[in-house]
């Protein structure tokens, strides 16, 4: 980078043109793509826009370039690409859930790299900085397969109730045996208080412009719903204004029969949380009253419709979004058609439509688009299925706290028999737990004989499980 394309590039960026700051950097780079420093710019540029997948391919870019030039580079670029190297991985840890393929992987060859790097330019505090970060890592015993293990979890899901108004025909409540209850707010207090990653911030500098600074956070991601029907639990406002209080990012995911009520929509609208959910199955309204027995469609819509039209009077749009998940039988075009039909109505009045195919993972009862009642069963994962990740990722990001406090590291554990503790043990204090990271060890290795509902749930065993939305 020459001295003239630094200052067109400093001037946008202290002008907080980001946009216009990535596009100059490539467009410079497209006279020397083998330019790190311009690489780093573009990168941190669209990091600030947001656009977190073109910022870590401009990193994935400069590691590939930085290593092909190691040992030959001078000893400035070197010591250049050792930091932007660290920050990488960095970044790469800190912002779980954005848009960002092959994040462990970018994690484990920036760290690798800027450990690297700090030992040729003799930066000790690269290298401190580098290995601690490595220890993050986990890796297979092959060397094929590769988590990062924060620590902390990234996600708590936190079942308000496991007590439900319907009774649905896939819904794996119908084999729970443990006591039905309600989670008291005054639980959250013990979870917040022993979770690190309810918020999180790093502070780097830029590597180009030495006045320029910049904070990335992370806010910690509370899912409010399990086994039972959150709305429910009768301060089921205060436990969302309880997680946001925290600075957390909640969501809360309901079968929406209660929505036709005005004091739950008041309720929940003012609590605010940032995403609800509906779940809605089926590919008509008789389908529909079958799967989820106990509600009715006219209902359910009547429901969504108030909720939309009060969101949009209050004003509420951008802070909380509404969105429908269904699942369908089996990743087919006309399985997704037939069910788009019988949503479109409700298309108006929510942000988002998620499909969710039905997979290797459960062997539910469902219905096919003529309406007949069918059973899938499916066997063990194809190879190359997880090809570069563990056999589940879920111990590695989140936990699952019950009503009664129970913390088990599986959401299809309906019945707590994988628990690690209870929240009086400290969010944290169980993350790092000897118990759980066998299990993580168990899931990267695909060695898990001793987990009988790691097993059920791979299908590499026959036992029925139904199908359960995480």
């Amino acid at each position: 980078m020459d001295v003239s394309q630094k200052s067109v590039l400093a001037g946008l960026v202290r002008q907080q043109r980001f946009t216009d700051a990535a596009q100059a950097a490539e467009l410079f780079l497209q006279d020397d793509t083998a330019d790190c420093r311009l690489r780093y710019c573009a990168a941190i540029a669209w990091l600030w826009r947001k656009e977190y997948r073109k910022a870590f391919a401009h990193f994935f870019l400069l590691l590939q370039q930085a290593r092909a030039a190691q040992g030959r580079e001078q000893p400035a670029e070197a010591a250049f690409n050792a930091q932007a190297a660290l920050q990488c991985g960095q970044l790469a840890e800190l912002l779980y859930g954005v848009d960002v393929p092959s994040r462990p992987y970018i994690f484990e060859q920036a760290t690798a790299l800027a450990l690297e790097l700090g030992a040729q330019t003799g930066d000790r505090l690269v290298m401190r900085q580098a290995e601690r970060l490595r220890q993050r890592l986990m890796i297979s015993r092959d060397g094929s397969r590769i988590a990062i293990m924060p620590d902390s979890p990234y996600v708590l899901q936190i079942e308000p109730t496991n007590c439900c108004n319907l009774q649905c025909r896939m819904c794996p409540r119908t084999h729970m045996s443990r006591k039905r209850g309600f989670i008291s707010v005054a639980m959250l207090d013990d979870i917040f208080g022993h979770w690190r990653s309810r918020s999180v911030s790093l502070r780097l500098a830029h590597l180009e412009f030495s006045d320029i600074s910049f904070t990335q956070r992370r806010a910690g991601e509370i899912k409010l719903f399990f086994l039972g029907e959150p709305l429910l639990h009768p301060k089921f406002h205060q436990l969302v204004l309880r997680a946001k209080q925290e600075g957390c990012i909640s969501g809360i995911q309901t079968n929406g029969l209660l929505l036709e009520r005005p004091a739950v929509r008041r309720k929940l609208l003012t609590a605010a949380p940032a995403a609800i959910g509906l779940s809605i199955d089926g590919f008509d309204a008789d389908s529909y009253a079958v799967l989820r027995a106990g509600s009715a469609w006219s209902r359910m819509h009547a429901g969504l419709r108030s909720l939309h039209a009060e969101r949009e009077s209050m004003g509420l749009r951008e802070q909380v979004k509404l969105y429908i998940s269904t699942i369908i039988p089996a990743a087919r075009p006309e399985y997704a058609q037939a069910v788009q039909r019988f949503l479109a109505p409700l298309r108006e009045f929510v942000d988002e439509i998620r499909l969710i195919p039905l997979k290797c993972h459960y062997n539910p009862e469902f219905f096919d688009e003529q309406g007949s009642l069918k059973t899938y069963t499916y066997g063990h994962p194809e190879a190359g299925e997880f090809a570069t990740e563990p056999l589940c990722r879920e111990p590695f990001e989140k936990m699952n706290v019950l009503w009664d406090g129970t913390v088990a590291p599986c959401c299809c554990d309906i019945d707590g028999r994988m628990s690690i503790g209870t929240v009086a043990g400290g969010i944290d204090t169980l993350w790092q737990s000897r118990a759980l990271a066998r299990l993580q060890r168990a899931l990267i290795d695909f060695s898990v004989e001793e987990y009988p509902l790691c097993q059920a749930c791979l299908r590499m065993r026959e036992e029925r499980m139904p199908a359960l939305q995480c």
